[in-house]
């Protein structure tokens, strides 16, 4: 039978896991540190990795419940523009499209692999990167980009702190007729270098506007070279984490993070027997 300073031992460790991310959260908030958003931005397309095109297949299932496949070209010019087709259309330029509204264009969000396609995105969707908070979504640390606090009426881009990929968007309205939208991205697969989410979730008040799975993805590198067999079907996801490097000024930052997650979870000394 184990004696009672045992069995308290014996739930110590559970608990202090749970507590990771709270320690982090408030050593960082103790800390003072708040990156800038656009040192966040950087950050995030440093972890969703560059292409020079990408092809991607996705099933779309609607409020009626039916369902459509469509397949999305996206190419991506030496200038950082892009232009972008659908099921074989017309080339377009990336967000050029006037009659597009914010939900719809922020659910393109994963197509943004460079700094100027990012920058006509955040323009359309009206995302200002003057303001950043810390907050937690799902347990997990984010920073909330447009904001200075979660319940901001503004466009909200939620970055997790850790892998720096995009969790959450909270839309702000295009009319007074209509409620503020939320798009979450989940499911992040690393594919032929690139981190693209195979779930992205479109909403307004809890109810689904649409569901979007990915059913296959190509991604061609930024040098230009094709994948030997242009199957994406063929192609494994990699290791998540693969490819990502903090940067430069978020170095310490994640260094502290780690050391304060290895403290944590370490196991506590047993008590001495008697």
């Amino acid at each position: 039978m184990l004696r009672k300073d045992q069995k308290t031992e014996s739930h110590r460790s559970p608990v202090a896991i749970r507590l990771i991310p709270v320690c982090i959260f408030g050593w960082i908030v103790m800390s003072g540190f708040i990156p800038q958003g656009n040192q966040v931005v950087d950050q995030m397309l440093v972890s969703l990795g560059g292409c020079s095109a990408l092809k991607i297949v996705q099933e779309m299932t609607n409020p009626d419940r039916s369902t459509t496949t469509v397949t999305d070209s996206i190419t991506y010019q030496q200038d950082g523009t892009a232009n972008r087709s659908r099921n074989g259309g017309q080339a377009i330029p990336l967000f050029s499209d006037d009659s597009m509204n914010r939900m719809e264009l922020g659910a393109m969000l994963p197509w943004c692999r460079n700094r100027v396609s990012f920058n006509q995105w955040a323009l359309r969707m009206g995302l200002q990167l003057e303001k950043c908070a810390l907050w937690r979504f799902e347990g997990k640390p984010v920073w909330i980009l447009g904001a200075s606090k979660s319940d901001d009426p503004v466009t909200q881009l939620w970055v997790d702190v850790d892998s720096f990929l995009p969790v959450r968007l909270n839309v702000l309205s295009d009319g007074l007729q209509q409620p503020n939208g939320e798009i979450r991205f989940s499911d992040w697969k690393m594919i032929q270098g690139i981190h693209y989410p195979y779930s992205i979730q479109v909403s307004r008040q809890g109810f689904v506007l649409q569901d979007i799975r990915v059913q296959q993805i190509d991604a061609q590198p930024e040098t230009g070279t094709k994948p030997a067999d242009g199957q994406s079907g063929a192609v494994q996801p990699e290791t998540p984490d693969a490819g990502y490097q903090p940067s430069e000024a978020l170095k310490p930052v994640h260094q502290a993070i780690e050391e304060l997650k290895q403290r944590v979870a370490a196991p506590s000394p047993s008590a001495p027997s008697n």
